[in-house]
């Protein structure tokens, strides 16, 4: 056999392997590869940019980027509605009703405040801590409508609105370290395992 055939027969051989891998995964499952190892999935402790690739799919945001022009954080995602107020630093945002977490629990503003909260805890050492800055508080209304208050009126206001949000009851339930090994968001997909190093 020739040279050239033998590098034929090891690419189609290689192919057919490929393609053999693929069809045993369910068809309901994603498996993903990355060039760096996030080094955490939750929310709550984000350390590098890379985290954040596997974060935001399993954490839903108020506002996300529209998909089909890539335009940042234009399009309503668990937020209904924002309206700046006329004070021009107070943002009152309504939520959906029907949004819910991967554990089937209620996403409310409670929650929202709680994840904006842990982000800026100095003791989490967030990434994203400095986005949060501008907040001076959050006033609950009802379990579906809020106002976060800013210290002054803030242009980009937007860009505080992409932060995936966490369960509050789930985090109690299990504690941090448990959270931190297996978070629970409401984005478009679910973490079933993780295994490090692979």
């Amino acid at each position: 056999m020739g040279k050239g055939i033998k590098i034929l027969v090891s690419l189609i051989t290689g192919l057919i392997l490929s393609v053999a891998s693929l069809m045993a995964y369910p068809k309901d499952e994603v498996r993903v590869a990355l060039a760096y190892e996030p080094t955490t999935l939750n929310m709550l402790e984000v350390k590098t940019g890379i985290d954040l690739t596997p974060v935001l799919h399993l954490h839903d945001a108020l506002l996300v980027s529209d998909p089909e022009t890539g335009e940042r954080l234009i399009k309503n995602s668990l937020s209904e509605s924002m309206e700046v107020l006329p004070n021009n630093r107070s943002i009152k945002i309504r939520i959906r009703k029907n949004a819910v977490f991967h554990t089937g629990d209620p996403l409310t503003a409670h929650d929202i405040q709680f994840t904006y909260e842990q982000v800026a805890n100095p003791k989490n050492a967030n990434l994203v801590a400095g986005a949060v800055d501008e907040i001076e508080e959050f006033e609950i209304i009802d379990d579906h409508n809020f106002i976060i208050h800013l210290y002054e009126p803030y242009a980009g206001w937007r860009e505080l609105m992409w932060i995936g949000i966490c369960s509050k009851k789930y985090y109690e339930k299990v504690g941090p370290k448990q959270f931190a090994k297996h978070p629970v968001g409401s984005g478009p997909f679910k973490l079933k395992s993780r295994r490090s190093g692979e």
